[in-house]
């Protein structure tokens, strides 16, 4: 018995490259040739208002058939005593007046889809940290197009997606 655990585990040991590279790339030309699509979605909404929620932010990576990848950004801004009805999941809540304060859509660069890479990995890395929040936090996802990859966080902190907006140039 002790054999076959030892070969396993040289198996594996063997299987395990350290040096090699863990690398992500969703930005294969020939994979988005039949069209102007939105292929990924990255979310993110603040926690100002409490319970309530706060500002979002959206950032939409397309890719045009024409001339590659690009990203559209969205940031509203929130108002925490203005409280309205909000239609969600067929009936309505209160929450915050949220108004569009900014939209900006930009060429992705190399440097870009980096730090699309980057922060995809951080979102990973941070989901296995969370612990639960309770009635307040800040909510981030990272959703594909086909829904291959959903990944949420709540009650995390922004860090990551501070830093892949800055590397985006949109802040």
């Amino acid at each position: 018995m002790n054999k076959i655990i030892f070969i396993i585990s040289f198996t594996f040991l063997l299987g395990c490259n350290s040096d090699q590279a863990l690398t992500t790339d969703f930005f294969d030309d020939e994979t988005y040739m039949s069209g102007n699509n939105v292929f990924m979605t990255i979310y993110a909404q603040f926690d100002e208002c409490g319970e309530w929620g706060g500002h979002e932010e959206t950032i939409e990576i397309l890719h045009k058939m024409d001339s590659g990848f690009y990203f559209n950004y969205q940031k509203s801004s929130v108002d925490c005593d203005s409280m309205v009805n909000i239609w969600h999941l067929g009936a309505f809540y209160p929450g915050p007046y949220k108004k569009l304060e900014i939209e900006k859509q930009s060429k992705l660069s190399v440097f870009g889809k980096a730090a699309i890479n980057q922060f995809t990995h951080d979102l990973i890395d941070e989901k296995f940290k969370i612990t639960f929040p309770g009635h307040a936090g800040i909510l981030l996802s990272l959703t594909t197009s086909d829904s291959s990859l959903i990944i949420n966080t709540y009650g995390g902190d922004a860090k990551s997606f501070i830093e892949l907006k800055s590397k985006l140039g949109v802040e």
